[in-house]
């Protein structure tokens, strides 16, 4: 079973690699490539529900965090990838713990994770009380969009470098520890590549980073699986990613 994280990536078209048997699954549950493609576009939180059927068949070490969401609708939002610093960095007051994968958060429960994980985001951008949700706009409906948006102007609004390995060499202290901006980094890979960093590390678009070993070991997995025909999308199917 892939990472949450892999739901959030923007490129449908690569779904089928990344994401091996499980995609036409979703392709079905969605209506059709097409419907799958604007659903990850216009409200990703919708996956959830096409996720919630396959979630008793879910193994492997990303399975239990699947079946949390289907659930619950709780999910990580850290990003699993980081970027290896690159130039001196610098201390700055952003306290930011969310990743891209927030954009899965359901409504009513993006009120108290805007707040508490993507904090600097909620003081740039606050949003009203979540009685308010029909005022929210973007935040819900192209949720994407949105955060983006946000965290282009946090990053100009601060004088930061664009560039996602030059981010992760700035820093916040917390409790005597200084916290990477790794988070902020993955947003402006997110935003300026049109892909999440662990998709990107998976296709073996993306270097000098850090994954963690479950990542790794879905990598091989990937590597195993038949090559993608363009002609049948549908029906890409990679033993290997079963599991």
């Amino acid at each position: 079973m892939p990472p949450l994280h892999l739901f959030v990536h923007p490129r449908v078209e690569e779904w089928p690699i990344l994401l091996g048997p499980l995609y036409k699954r979703l392709v079905e549950a969605a209506g059709g490539v097409d419907a799958l493609r604007r659903a990850v576009e216009e409200r990703p939180w919708v996956l959830r529900t096409y996720l919630k059927p396959l979630a008793a068949l879910a193994q492997g070490p990303f399975a239990p965090a699947l079946r949390r969401f289907v659930e619950s609708g709780v999910l990580s939002t850290a990003p699993l990838v980081k970027f290896a610093a690159v130039g001196t960095g610098g201390e700055v007051d952003v306290l930011l713990r969310c990743g891209p994968a927030a954009v899965l958060t359901q409504p009513q429960n993006f009120y108290q994770v805007y707040n508490r994980q993507c904090t600097a985001f909620a003081r740039l951008a606050p949003l009203k009380a979540p009685r308010g949700r029909r005022s929210w706009g973007l935040a819900v409906r192209r949720p994407g969009e949105f955060f983006c948006r946000i965290a282009e102007e946090l990053v100009s609004s601060l004088g930061l470098p664009g560039d996602s390995w030059a981010l992760a060499a700035y820093y916040r202290r917390e409790g005597g520890y200084r916290r990477s901006l790794q988070p902020l980094a993955s947003w402006i890979y997110y935003c300026r590549h049109s892909a999440v960093p662990e998709a990107d590390y998976l296709l073996g678009r993306l270097s000098a980073v850090y994954a963690p070993p479950a990542l790794k070991l879905y990598a091989v997995y990937i590597g195993r699986g038949p090559e993608h025909l363009d002609s049948a999308p549908g029906l890409y199917v990679s033993k290997g990613l079963e599991t």
